[in-house]
């Protein structure tokens, strides 16, 4: 027995019907096919409020994030210059640049580690900071001797949409925090 010939055996229908307020539609039998334009205009609107609603934390938030990441690379730099003067047991030194927002470490190798010395330009793709002050001792050049500590402390100023943030570098430790 077929499920058409049992459905008719016990009187039931095996036919869909829809409520009449859907309507028939253009190909009739009240089936509906699609969303409607008005609907689809209704939703496309309702993601735009929602993005326009959003955009704004976005913009904020990656600000935000560009000033912590240059701040955190030009302490982790600034780490590495430490360390190469430790390791050297010489001074060595980072300059800054305050015009160009950009810092260069000549006796220290560049990331690559293929002859380029360490250096950094914090006012491009990705950071779009700019360097507020940089200020040891007077001049805008970190040295530290060939114990790691620093000749003169100080500290560096990032500026960025997000804020500011403050690099310093303690007088007798050498130690580098984020502020």
């Amino acid at each position: 027995m077929t499920c058409a010939e049992c459905a008719e055996k016990h009187g039931v229908s095996m036919q869909t019907t829809y409520p009449s307020s859907l309507g028939s539609g253009e190909h009739g039998g009240g089936t509906r096919r699609g969303f409607s334009y008005v609907e689809l205009v209704i939703v496309v609107a309702i993601l735009g409020v929602v993005s326009l609603m959003a955009a704004p934390r976005y913009a904020s938030a990656m600000a935000c994030q560009r000033l912590d990441a240059a701040a955190w690379r030009l302490a982790s730099d600034i780490g590495v210059v430490r360390a190469t003067a430790r390791a050297k047991g010489t001074n060595v030194s980072i300059d800054f640049d305050v015009a160009s927002a950009s810092y260069s470490a000549p006796l220290v190798l560049g990331l690559d580690r293929r002859g380029s010395t360490l250096s950094a330009s914090l006012g491009g793709e990705p950071y779009l900071v700019s360097i507020k002050t940089a200020d040891f001792g007077g001049a805008a050049r970190l040295v530290f001797n060939g114990y790691g500590a620093p000749v003169a402390a100080g500290s560096v100023v990032l500026r960025g949409d997000a804020g500011v943030r403050t690099i310093t570098v303690a007088a007798v430790t050498g130690s580098v925090s984020v502020k």
